[in-house]
């Protein structure tokens, strides 16, 4: 916890301070949204104070729509996947999906201004080089984290707290959970 209390200290606050926890809730890395859903859990069950997970994909596409109508936030899913959605003016309007650069493809067809964004938006600039209007806005000019925050508030106003049981949105099973599948369709 050293990083979450030098954080409180830069800014000059203690975990008590603190009236609502959020995280990120998926989809994502699967040991990434396990560690962080727990720790969230822990501070707000220890301090009896509330929690919410918000979506991934809305951190990297919020604010967005002042500079494209089509926002597509990209996050490597591996195996040649992405994690992505289609917003359209600030609203998820397709997705979330975990498919290949072909389904985005697909799925965008008939757009002629597209803006990819999100922590791997750069795997797409190929792509988005093939196609006028289409183009790339990196992560590191989005601020994920105070997106997050902004986000977190609005879901709490709107839907209250997530109950203890809520999980992150995983999208498929992990590694371990295939190899199971695949050794139990095997016996």
């Amino acid at each position: 916890l050293q990083g979450t209390e030098y954080c409180l200290e830069e800014a000059g606050l203690s975990i008590d301070d603190i009236d609502l926890f959020a995280c990120t809730g998926g989809p994502g890395s699967f040991t990434g949204l396990r560690i962080a859903a727990s720790t969230i859990k822990g501070f707000s069950f220890s301090r009896q104070k509330p929690y919410v997970l918000v979506p991934t994909l809305d951190a990297y596409a919020f604010g967005l729509e002042v500079i494209s109508p089509v926002v597509v936030p990209l996050i490597d899913a591996k195996r040649g996947h992405f994690y992505f959605g289609i917003y359209k003016h600030g609203i998820m309007v397709k997705g979330p999906f975990d498919a290949p650069i072909t389904k985005v493809l697909d799925e965008l067809a008939g757009e002629t201004a597209v803006l990819f964004t999100g922590p791997d938006a750069e795997l797409a600039e190929s792509t988005a080089l093939e196609h006028p209007g289409y183009t790339i806005f990196p992560a590191h000019h989005v601020s994920a984290v105070y997106n997050t925050m902004l986000l977190a508030e609005k879901i709490y106003k709107e839907h209250g707290a997530a109950s203890f049981d809520a999980g992150p949105d995983y999208l498929r099973l992990s590694d371990a959970e295939e190899a199971q599948k695949n050794n139990d369709s095997h016996r």
